[in-house]
């Protein structure tokens, strides 16, 4: 098993308004700071705790599952992690859902999330 797999977390505090984010934690070296990290976000966090994809939008943003990104031609969508990876869902007009590997859009840029700006999405 690798053990500098870089693991950052965050969940949105509804009381301050703002994200808390953990600090960069390296598998297996960090564990009861992880661990403090998630008993605090079961007390304060208006919503699931929300992890790093390790990857950063063309701006250099880092971008985490949660985040709204907007893609080339004005195509917005919510990153989540699904069936083991991170993805962009979206619809086609025929109604079937599929799900983008982020890895595939190097285009795509931050300009929200689900917490503080859930509008995007409509």
């Amino acid at each position: 098993m690798n053990k500098n797999i870089e693991l950052k977390f965050r969940y949105y505090d509804e009381v301050v308004k703002e994200f808390v984010y953990s600090c960069e934690f390296l598998w297996e070296s960090s564990y009861e700071r992880l661990e403090y990290f998630f008993q605090k976000a079961k007390i304060y966090a208006s919503g699931p705790v929300q992890q790093f994809t390790r990857l950063k939008d063309k701006n250099g943003r880092e971008i985490y599952e949660g985040d709204i990104i907007l893609i080339p031609e004005d195509w917005k969508a919510e990153i989540k992690f699904i069936n083991g990876a991170f993805r962009i869902p979206w619809v086609e007009d025929d109604g079937q859902i599929y799900l983008t590997p982020i890895a595939d859009c190097p285009e795509m840029e931050v300009i929200g999330d689900i917490f503080e700006n859930p509008e995007l999405l409509k």
